[in-house]
């Protein structure tokens, strides 16, 4: 059915708005939206007002929803109507709200999205080394707001073993972007005598970590089927060309570090950046499937259970 309703402007922001609504709705029987970051070096202070937080906050989800669609559309992993993609989403940021959430830690996110997109352009490049200095650079950035994230570096070098025949000079770029960062904010902390330092990591306990509650039913659906959809893309890989293979490798292991950092770490914001990239699994599923009505029956009952189970 979606791939049948015609997609302009109006139909988009009708979505998009259905999108904020239900996010919105989600967060009402949440913790506050906070600012100050969970893993930040520097010590960020706190904002009270709750309205500007979120609304800060949902302009930076759907912006990171948005980097998502754009390396989508550029490597062309699912082409055509991108109405499930917004629908997806959506549906996805809303089962996902089940602990509390920081603008910086989100903030952090949305710059580690832009850093993969970049690092996902160097297949047809000449020459890489400002795209690696760049991305590298911007991860950087994202480890000051959120130190964990300086594992994401992994994909960089991932990447370029697969795209790039071996040069000492790509590895020893990546390293200088992010070490650069850190060599400024070490600077700046000491000519303005700002307190920097890294704060203890809590490890998530095995009970917090299988705690369940009927939440949570939403995003294990969701799950669920950005599962299912992950692996018809893997047993359809021999219709991709080398270079989305590499790419889908890349992103994998992307997901594998956020879930990991999760698990470990029990933050929620790490959905928030692997949700839109699961809902192009969920997305190219739902378009090579031949029953597409059952899938809509599917789609329309877990709306109808989120809105039941969270609203």
């Amino acid at each position: 059915m979606l791939y049948k309703i015609p997609q302009n402007l109006i139909v988009n922001l009708i979505l998009i708005a259905l999108g904020v609504l239900l996010i919105w709705l989600s967060m009402e029987g949440m913790e506050a939206v906070q600012f100050k970051g969970s893993y930040s070096l520097l010590n960020v202070g706190s904002i009270n007002n709750g309205y500007w937080l979120n609304l800060v906050w949902v302009i930076l989800v759907f912006t990171c929803s948005y980097v998502v669609h754009r390396m989508n559309q550029s490597q062309r992993f699912v082409e055509g109507n991108s109405l499930p993609f917004i629908l997806f989403t959506s549906l996805g940021l809303s089962a996902c709200m089940v602990t509390s959430i920081t603008v910086v830690d989100t903030f952090a996110a949305f710059l580690s999205l832009i850093s993969l997109l970049i690092i996902l352009q160097i297949h047809n490049q000449k020459t890489v080394l400002g795209l690696l200095f760049v991305s590298s650079l911007i991860l950087g950035i994202a480890s000051i707001f959120f130190y964990p994230s300086v594992l994401l570096f992994l994909i960089s070098i991932i990447t370029i073993a697969f795209f790039r025949p071996f040069e000492m000079r790509n590895y020893a770029v990546i390293a200088v972007g992010i070490s650069l960062i850190t060599f400024y904010l070490l600077c700046f902390a000491f000519l303005f005598d700002v307190e920097v330092g890294l704060s203890n990591v809590e490890v998530s306990s095995i009970n917090t970590m299988i705690s369940f509650n009927s939440a949570l039913i939403p995003l294990i659906l969701f799950s669920a089927f950005s599962l299912i959809g992950a692996l018809t893309m893997f047993f359809n890989r021999s219709k991709f060309v080398v270079r989305q293979r590499n790419q889908l490798l890349a992103i994998s292991v992307y997901i594998v570090i956020q879930l990991v950092l999760f698990l470990t770490l029990g933050t929620a914001v790490f959905w928030i950046c692997i949700v839109p990239i699961l809902s192009i699994f969920i997305s190219y599923y739902y378009k090579n499937s031949a029953r597409k009505w059952l899938l809509d029956i599917v789609t329309l009952l877990f709306i109808v259970g989120l809105v039941w189970l969270k609203f």
